[in-house]
This record gives C-alpha cells, structure tokens and sequence, in this order.
C-alpha cells in the first residue's frame, strides 16, 4: 500500500499514527487493541496527578511535564500533517472535522483511534481514587511502623540499666575473652579473675621465643575457664620464695573489676612488677587489695613476665634459629603481649582500653622504659607511673652480649639450641655466670667491681638503640608520665645491715675511701665533704649516698632527659618518708629508711599488711600517694586536693607532706660525672 492511500491525522490531533505499522494496516491489523492500551495508558498518567491533587491541592510537577511533552508531540504532528497535505491533498478526508479518523487499509478494514480530550476524566474515577487511596494508606502505614520501631530501640538503649547482668552477681560471675567463657569469683563487691592465660606456655619449642598470642581454635579452652587460682610464677634464681612455687609456664594475669558492665568503662591499671631482670624481685608478694577497684573506681589488671636466663638469655645459637635472627629481650615481648591482651579483651571485664596507665616498679620499670622507647608497643597506654627503673643504657650490641653469655653455654657443656632446649629450668639457673649477678649494686662503686653484663640488649627489632639516643631521634610514645624514687632506694635491696648500727663517722670515713680511691680521690674527698653530717647517722647516710650513685641521680637523669623529648607533662618525685616502724618483706626485715617501693605498698593499700598499727604520719604518706596516683590515673595530671604536682622542673618530696625543689636534686652534684655506675637492670 502507497503512501497515497493513508489517512493523515489531523493537525490538531493529540496522537499520531504514523507510528503504526506499514505491514501491519496492509495486513489489516485490528487495532482496537492499541485504542484499548492507549485508553489504559491515559488512566494511568492520570492517577498520579489525580491523587496528588487531592492530597497537597496542587498539580504536581508531572502533570506540567507531560503538558509540555504533548504540545511538543502536537507541533511534530503538525509538521508531519502539512508535508503529507502538500504532497496527497486528494486523498484527505472531507470529514476531517470529526474527532476520529478512518485508515482503509488494504483489505477495506477501518482502523479507528480515538484521540481523548486530557481534561476529561477516565472512565471509573472514583474506582481509580480509591485504589490510590489504599495504595498511599499501606506506605504510610509502613513508615509509621518502621519509625515507631526505631524509637523503640533508641529508647531501650538510652535508658537500659548499666549495672551488671543479675547472673553476674552470683559468687561465680562469667564473662568472655576471645577465647571463650570464662569463670571468675566475686568478693566484698569485687570481681576477681585469676590466671588468664595472655599467651601460649614458653615450653618446649616455644622456649627463647617470643611470646605466641592464642590465635587458633584448637589453643582455646572448651566450655568455660575458671579463673579461680593464682599462677605459679615465672621463674628467678635470687628468690627467697620457694622453687615449687616458679613454673616456665608462668604466661598469666589477673584482673580485679567493681563492674562487668560495658556500659560504664573505667579506666585501667596494668602493674609490671619486678627488682632485677636477672631474676629475683623482693615485691613477688605485692598484689593490691581488690576492694580498691571499687573505692577507687578503676580496673587493674597484674600479670608474670619471663625473667633470667628464660627471659634475657641471648646467645648467637638462639639468633640463627629465628627470622630475623635475634634473641634475648622475650620479658619485653611478654609485657608488650600481655598489653595487647588488654586492649582485645579488656573491655568484657569493664575496662576502657583507651585509658590504660602503665604502673611500673623496679625492673618492670626498666622495662616500662623500653616500652615507651618502642615503636612495637604504641597505642598500647595512654600514659605511665615509673618509679625505680635503672636509668644507665650500656650501648653494647646484641653481637657483643652473645660474646660475653658464652659462659653458660661453657657451663652447661652445651653448642646447640636443641642441647639447651633439653636442660632443666634449675640447670639453666644454676649455670648463669656471676656476671649476672647484681650484688654490687647495693654498695659504693669500685674499680674491684666484677664486669657485669647487661641484660636488656639491643635486639634491632624491639630495641634498635638504647632509649636516650632513640628519645633524641623522635622514637618516643608521647604520653604523661611520672617518674619517681626513693631517698634510700636501696635499702629494699640490701635488707638491714646491722654492723652499720654501730658505725662512727670515722668508720664511715675509712668505708668511703677504701671504695672510691679506686675510682678518683677527687670524687672521695667531694662525697666525704657532703656526706658527713652531725645531723645524721652513718647509717643513714650510707643508704643515702649508696642510693644516690646508684640509683635516685641517674633516675634524675632520666627524667630530665624525658622531659626534654616529651610534649607530655613529666613529674618527678623522691619519697623520704620513713616508717614508724621496720618493715619485712618476703622474710628479709628492712632498715627503717625511705626504702624503694614505699609508694607500691601504698598504692595497694597494703600498708596494714606491714604496720598493723600505724601512726598519723603513716596514714598521711598512705593517703597522699593514693590520691596522687588515682587522680593521675583518672584525669592524667596528679593531684593533691586542687593542687596538681609540680612538673619536672621541680623535684616534688613526698612524705607526710608534698614539698617541692628546684631541680636539680642538689646530691646529684656530686656524682654527676659518674651516673655510670647507675644500676642497669
């Protein structure tokens, strides 16, 4: 069929039908079937307007667009009708006036399409309404329900109880670690967990590793852990207490909570307790009273690190065992392990694991330092309370210790890392050369002074310098710390020496030149010159200047060396408080000085424990380390009352009062070229 016989639309027709099909009219198509869609389609683009209509009395922007798409439609019909007039006017319709339009196709069937005025409604409006009513009811029905659902939750988080589960204040409360469940005790108001493991036993193969964290399935525990009991604890050669009581599994700790509720996080104590990293620590006994926990609002958490020839050996048949090849410092690796336990885990006993503060004493304060010298153990504190750390870095490399601990592998007849792995814990003790020894250090140097060989080594992986040169270059976690000591440091060591009871100052005299003339007759007749004071005792005075040289002078050092790195505030303090009366820890009596660890005691509130009748002096020192200490703990400055510590620029002495010094100590005067005979671990 020819252009000719079809039927043009007229110019002013809504629809067009030129998109029909040619094939489709010569085949004589019904297309009462396309009027019937396009009449659905007319419905359709009505319902919408209608019922936004009705529902915001308004044409809806839709309605607009489809105006102006249909005058766009009009005008490309008008075009197209005036170029099909100019070229078959004697084929047009005289009935044209009309407003349906007829197509013979050919085989004389009439198509006709009906072109609705868009102002006029569809059949069955108020069928269409109602549908659109019911379709619109069901949406906002679902709105309100899903809003009404989210003020629910919002409401039953906000106001849900941040006190414990009921079951948890049995006498068997449960919480968990990634390991599982785990089952603690609760006493006087406390929860109490006892040796958790933070990491797999250091036995067999994993002996002179560092510590492998309980990743795999099959190293958990089934079913629930009851953490009831202390660990035995690592072993130490020069101990009083008893061997049945050390173990090389000794990996453990132990957590003292008021709360389990994660609702209401306190901040977090983690205790590296520790005298010598050679092995032997006189505070094994100091553990806090768990009812400070909940008196002082806070989470503390103790753990055992190796220690000795298990926790310090380094030895080049260990070295060429491992990638990258190292060895000794596994007691550092411990307390950076038992810290990332805390972060994972802390949280499921009440704990804040971005308010971690570090409490340090004695050799854990050694390590402490290591610590915050690490770029292995950032993130893991947000600030630390040292007090007796050595303060001397030998710079010695990891070659020349393996050199020098030659001497065990001599004792003990051995060449390989498989013969040691076959020795028995009291056969590597009983092989550690006298170099190991830390005896000396609790008297005046002396040129007769056996070598002695550093324990901590720079390893190129935990340490790759001591901490001064690393604090030089930037290597420093930034955090607050407070750095203390004690008037006669070393009379926890020493225990009491009572020949010194019935010294004169001319015994004394004879004693100090003896021991330093060996060293410079200049530094003997300027520390005679000081030292000697009617004022005092021989006694006293030895314990003092002892503890000065080896021990209160170089932790000055350090603290100056601190506070120049760090942007944190640094504090320093000496304790000169004297008990009123001798006190006697693990069997070894005292002398009756300002002794190290003073400040520990009170801390843990075990001042009762050693004086069961203290004076007024006694509670007053008791108190104000306490509320220094706990306030630094919760606001990250030590207070007394409104009254912060001074900072490092002065020396704050702490006893039955706080009085603060210009630094530097003015005893330090003395032996500051000589801090190298400072205690080093």
């Amino acid at each position: 069929m020819s252009n000719k016989s079809r039927k043009e639309t007229p110019t002013g027709s809504k629809y067009d039908v030129s998109h029909l099909k040619r094939d489709d009219m010569c085949n004589g198509t019904d297309t009462k079937g396309a009027e019937s869609m396009s009449h659905d389609k007319q419905r359709n683009i009505n319902i919408k307007p209608l019922v936004l209509e009705r529902l915001f009395n308004r044409r809806p922007k839709t309605e607009n667009k489809l105006k102006m798409e249909s005058a766009v439609d009009r005008e490309s019909v008008n075009k197209d009708n005036i170029k099909s007039a100019n070229i078959g006017k004697k084929f047009q319709n005289k009935n044209l006036e009309h407003n349906d339009q007829s197509i013979r196709n050919g085989s004389g069937i009439e198509v006709t399409i009906s072109a609705p005025d868009e102002n006029v409604l569809p059949e069955n409006s108020a069928e269409v309404r109602l549908r659109a009513f019911h379709y619109w009811k069901w949406i906002i029905l679902g709105i309100l329900i899903v809003f009404l659902a989210i003020i629910i939750v919002v409401i039953r988080v906000l106001f849900t109880s941040s006190k414990p589960q009921p079951f948890q204040k049995t006498a068997n409360p449960l919480t968990i670690t990634e390991c599982g469940q785990i089952q603690g005790l609760f006493q006087d108001g406390v929860y109490i967990f006892r040796g958790i493991p933070y990491a797999l036993p250091p036995i067999g193969e994993h002996r002179w590793k560092p510590p492998q964290p309980i990743a795999a399935i099959e190293n958990c525990w089934n079913g629930i852990y009851m953490a009831h009991n202390m660990s035995k604890s690592c072993y130490q050669k020069w101990s009083s207490v008893s061997h049945q009581n050390f173990s090389e599994d000794c990996l453990y700790l132990n957590v003292y909570t008021p709360s389990l509720s994660h609702h209401q996080l306190r901040p977090v104590i983690v205790y590296i307790p520790g005298y010598s990293l050679e092995g032997s620590y006189e505070d094994l006994e100091w553990q806090p009273n768990p009812i400070l926990t909940k008196e002082k609002d806070v989470l503390l958490v103790t753990f055992n690190y190796r220690l000795s020839v298990f926790g310090f050996m380094a030895l080049k048949v260990l070295s060429d065992t491992v990638r990258p090849p190292t060895s000794g410092n596994y007691g550092f690796y411990d307390q950076i392990a038992a810290l990332k336990w805390v972060k994972r885990n802390i949280i499921h006993f009440g704990g804040d694991a971005k308010r971690v503060t570090v409490l340090a004493h004695g050799s854990g304060a050694t390590g402490a330092v290591y610590l915050l010298s690490s770029l292995k153990s950032q993130n893991l504190f947000s600030q630390m309370w040292i007090t007796g750390p050595a303060a001397q870095f030998p710079n010695k490399t990891l070659q020349q210790v393996q050199l020098e601990n030659l001497h065990l592998l001599r004792n003990l007849n051995c060449d390989t890392r498989k013969c040691l792995l076959n020795k028995t814990p009291e056969e590597l003790l009983n092989a550690l050369p006298d170099s190991w020894s830390a005896g000396h250090l609790t008297d005046l140097p002396s040129t007769m002074d056996h070598s002695f060989s550093p324990i901590a080594v720079i390893d190129g992986v935990l340490v790759y310098d001591d901490p001064f040169t690393m604090w030089t270059e930037g290597t420093i976690n930034d955090v607050p710390i407070v750095i203390g000591s004690a008037a006669q440091e070393i009379g926890l060591w020493s225990g009491d020496r009572e020949y010194l009871n019935t010294w004169t100052w001319e015994d004394f005299t004879v004693y100090v030149r003896q021991k330093l003339d060996t060293v410079d007759t200049n530094l003997t007749n300027a520390v005679l010159d000081y030292y000697v004071r009617n004022s005092s005792t021989p006694k006293m005075q030895f314990y003092t200047m002892v503890s000065d040289v080896r021990a209160v002078c170089p932790i000055q050092h350090l603290t100056k060396k601190a506070s120049d790195q760090l942007e944190s505030s640094v504090y320093s303090y000496i304790i000169d408080y004297i008990s009123s009366k001798a006190i006697k820890i693990a069997n070894k009596t005292l002398p009756q000085v300002a002794f190290s660890g003073l400040d520990i005691i009170a801390i843990f509130d075990l001042l009762h424990k050693y004086i069961p009748e203290p004076t007024d002096a006694d509670i007053k020192f008791h108190r104000i380390i306490q509320e220094l200490f706990y306030t630094f703990v919760h606001t990250g400055k030590p207070f007394l009352g409104y009254s912060p510590l001074k900072k490092a620029a002065y020396i704050n002495f702490i006893g039955e009062s706080v009085n603060e010094k210009m630094a530097p100590y003015e005893n330090c005067h003395v032996w500051e070229n000589f801090l190298m005979f400072g205690k080093i671990n």
